[in-house]
């Protein structure tokens, strides 16, 4: 069974970007945790703001080489599509909760409904749900949650059922 993991944007910026804070330590990470069962799942929002900073740091010819990787290694890498029901999770979320950043909670959300293991992020602010969080800034904690993990596919409908109300019917 294939291993897939979610890169939110910034991971995927430290892989273009020599010139960030986290870049050697996430290039570093994936080259020593990819195998060849690992898929990577991106959101395809997270391509606009990939080419909008890789032109901002005059990159844009490794933009352009590394965005179109992502769109043709079909083998490495997966780009998810955020459905009308995980921006509803993500609205409904931030709306029952008072606050959300929602772009990460689209992320999120695209990860869980992918069957995603973890999510590689170094946003202090991503949200901490169910899904395994790995950070590759030394300085950040990782995320499980173990109390909250659902396994089983009918009890986490009735998980996020009771959380989300009706979305899920």
């Amino acid at each position: 069974m294939q291993n897939k993991i979610f890169l939110d944007t910034d991971i995927v910026l430290d892989l273009l970007l020599d010139n960030r804070e986290n870049s050697k330590s996430t290039q570093d990470f994936l080259l020593n945790y990819l195998n060849d069962d690992t898929l990577l799942v991106i959101s395809s929002s997270s391509l606009d703001a990939i080419y909008i900073e890789g032109s901002k740091n005059d990159q844009i010819n490794e933009t352009i080489e590394l965005l179109n990787e992502i769109e043709s290694s079909k083998e490495l890498w997966q780009i998810i599509d955020p459905s009308v029901r995980e921006r509803g999770f993500a609205l409904d979320y931030i709306e029952k909760n008072g606050s959300g950043n929602y772009e990460d909670l689209k992320q999120y959300f695209c990860a869980l409904d992918s069957s995603c293991s973890m999510i590689i992020t170094n946003n202090v602010n991503f949200p901490q749900l169910d899904l395994k969080i790995i950070r590759t800034n030394e300085s950040l904690e990782n995320f499980e949650n173990r109390d909250r993990r659902v396994e089983d596919k009918e009890e986490k409908k009735g998980f996020f059922g009771n959380l989300f109300g009706n979305l899920f019917k």
